[in-house]
């Protein structure tokens, strides 16, 4: 069956899932026709005709006529434009065919995720052969109007209403609910035609099992689904830029993506089965460096959570309210000078919407305004007060000159980001329904800048205003780190606890002494002194039972020729995983790290070599780490933000300890990595404590 110009759907009603199924695999697995293309207006009337004459059905008219008047200003990605990256995603697809199968040879519809070590290793082999020049291209967007077919925007309305007017879970969902979570044939900037029957067939018999479960039940089982075959890595675009932007055809062909990408497969998915999904975005989290994006199911309860989400720093796994939003150990024994941050302090959640929404800075605004890129954005809802406790906050500005508009902004090492907007009413400015716990800067924008409207503030967490103004009163402080220290930093170097070092003559019998145990957590480099006299040819690192086990560096040092150096030889033990190999503890940089591969060895360690049996003098280990804290030989510069951002000085850093400046009592600061590092935050120094926002 081909869909035409003619097309035309009508769907019976069933008496049973099974029913649904069978026909639905009929209509949705159906190819689509090209056509020659008509200009938008033209394709506009004719659809719009088609359903009050052709197929005369009132909402679907109205949804035709929803769909037609927000289409102005969306873009999406030409799949054409990112050519050059075609390699990775066919190298990804089949990749992902080998494991559509299970140990007995059962088809289980590429249900299994490809293992990391496959994809990365294929993937780095691919950027070595093509080289740097031929990986990067150059995305082109382009708008929907030029390529919106009257026969793709059809056979789209039928499909999605179809869905919400044939299964059970979606009977009591309300047309102005359908008409924006479950109609649009877009979630992001990207999407493909054949999306809605793709996944129709892929989950047919899923439906038809799971045919008594709630909207919230059944959106969770495709969720869990996607999580068998799909990987969200953070870290992927860090690794391999290239590969994004992705067509949405990229993103099921590749199997991998980040929050994003992970977020708008899960949606279009779950709408192409009649549950109403929301794209909810996080601009910039309020104590990272980054954005997030994650999903609501509009399910109609009145009140989802019993508690919202805070902010304080405190162990709360909230990630059920905002995925994402904790950290998921609790760390209980930590050094009393050093602040553990639990979670990712949240300060606005906006929620991507198809239509255009009145409330919208861009939709406010006149054509003489200026406005940050984010807020050009008319199609966004601010839903913050659905999920975090919040709180006005208002700002008796200096000076507005004459702005109409201020802004909230957050801290990012590239420089502060407006997250909220307000209007400013005799140099007074009410920011409604603000995440606590965080330091904002007041702003407006000229000249497509920031530009400071007053002194930082903190929002406390009860929701009070803290001007942080440099004082005239000096302040001495240690500072041991540029970044703040989380939970998950404490859970990878726990990875170590329990290990020993030992020393032996002979790796087969077993005559190992023991050297030194490690009990408590280490976060940075730490030297342990041997008084042994006993020379040894085998030095080796055992891990404790744990599951995992990683180290980042490792060092040993002995007398040789007389004088104590540190010592080389045959590595030994577990090999490690692809990436963290053993030689990654003995290479000398501490922003890599060794991961045991598991039923290998449980040790890592140096051969000394026959001749060489040596005296230990010391050890000298580092967990696993994020390097963040101070450095030997490289340089720091601290800075204080009085209007901008000024300097009290650099200093280079010396055997991993503190370093010491002097600064305006009551201010905002921020420390730098002069020498090398992205991660840095800005800080509060309280009860000698460096206190990171």
């Amino acid at each position: 069956m081909m869909y035409s110009s003619k097309f035309y759907m009508k769907f019976p009603t069933f008496n049973n899932m099974g029913d649904i199924i069978k026909v639905s695999l009929c209509i949705f697995m159906a190819a689509f026709m090209s056509c020659k293309r008509k200009s938008f207006e033209e394709n506009s009337n004719s659809i719009l005709q088609y359903y009050t004459v052709e197929e005369p059905d009132s909402l679907k008219l109205k949804s035709a006529t929803f769909l037609l008047e927000n289409v102005s200003n969306h873009k999406h990605l030409d799949p054409e434009s990112m050519e050059s990256n075609a390699d990775f995603f066919s190298f990804l697809e089949s990749l992902g065919r080998r494991y559509e199968f299970d140990r007995d040879g059962k088809l289980v519809m590429g249900k299994i995720k490809f293992p990391d070590e496959e994809y990365q290793k294929g993937l780095d082999s691919i950027m070595r052969c093509k080289g740097t020049a031929q990986i990067y291209s150059s995305p082109l967007y382009i708008p929907d109007s030029s390529s919106l077919t009257k026969e793709f925007i059809i056979s789209n309305i039928n499909e999605s209403y179809w869905a919400w007017r044939t299964f059970p879970w979606a009977k009591n969902v309300s047309f102005d609910v359908f008409k924006e979570y479950i109609l649009p044939y877009r979630v992001i900037d990207t999407y493909w035609e054949k999306a809605r029957p793709y996944f129709i067939y892929k989950y047919a018999g899923f439906m038809r099992t799971h045919k008594d479960k709630s909207l919230t039940e059944i959106a969770d089982l495709v969720k869990d689904d996607i999580h068998l075959w799909f990987k969200e890595d953070g870290e992927l675009t860090k690794r391999w830029p290239f590969i994004v932007p992705m067509s949405f055809r990229n993103i099921i062909k590749g199997r991998l993506g980040n929050c994003y990408e992970a977020t708008a497969l899960r949606i279009t998915a779950m709408r192409a089965i009649g549950i109403p999904v929301a794209f909810e975005l996080i601009p910039h989290w309020g104590n990272v460096n980054s954005s997030h994006f994650f999903y609501k199911v509009l399910d109609g309860k009145v009140l989802e959570y019993r508690e919202l989400i805070d902010n304080k720093n405190i162990f709360r796994d909230t990630r059920s309210i905002v995925d994402g939003s904790s950290y998921v150990t609790k760390i209980d024994a930590f050094p009393s000078s050093m602040q553990v941050v639990f979670n990712k302090t949240i300060p606005k959640i906006y929620r991507s919407c198809f239509s255009k929404q009145d409330n919208s800075l861009a939709m406010q605004k006149t054509t003489a305004d200026v406005i940050p890129r984010f807020f050009e954005n008319e199609r966004i809802m601010d839903v913050t007060k659905e999920y975090l406790d919040v709180s006005d906050v208002r700002i008796q500005l200096e000076n507005a000159k004459g702005n109409k508009y201020a802004y909230l902004c957050v801290f990012d090492v590239q420089g502060w980001v407006p997250i909220a907007w307000a209007k400013i009413d005799n140099n007074i400015a009410i920011f409604k329904d603000m995440g606590k716990n965080i330091v904002y800067l007041p702003a407006f924008f000229s000249e497509n800048r920031i530009i400071p409207a007053s002194s930082p503030i903190l929002v406390t967490s009860q929701g009070h205003i803290k001007k942080l103004n440099p004082s005239n009163q000096c302040v001495t402080m240690a500072l041991d780190r540029k970044f703040r220290v989380s939970s998950h930093n404490f859970s990878n170097a726990q990875e170590c606890v329990g290990a020993r070092f030992q020393g032996s003559n002979n790796l087969v019998n077993g005559d190992s002494s023991i050297l030194f145990t490690l009990k408590n957590i280490a976060l940075k480099m730490t030297e342990i002194k041997i008084h042994s006299q006993k020379k040894y040819r085998y030095i080796t690192f055992e891990f404790s039972d744990l599951a995992k086990g990683s180290v980042a560096e490792l060092e040993f040092w002995g007398i040789r020729n007389g004088e104590e150096q540190k010592l080389n030889g045959k590595l030994i033990g577990n090999s490690g995983e692809y990436g963290r190999e053993i030689s990654r503890a003995f290479d000398g940089k501490r922003d890599t790290y060794f991961s045991r591969v598991q039923r290998q060895e449980t040790f890592i360690g140096m051969d000394l070599g026959t001749k060489g049996a040596t005296r230990l003098t010391k050890i000298r280990y580092c967990p696993r780490s994020d390097t963040n804290d101070i450095l030997p030989d490289e340089i720091y510069e601290l800075l204080y933000f009085d209007d901008k951002w000024k300097s009290l000085g650099k200093r280079v850093g010396k055997d991993f300890k503190s370093l010491i400046f002097k600064g305006p009592k009551g201010a905002l600061f921020w420390l730098r990595n002069r020498s090398k590092g992205v991660e840095e935050r800005i800080f509060t120094y309280e009860n000698s404590k460096q206190i990171f926002w």
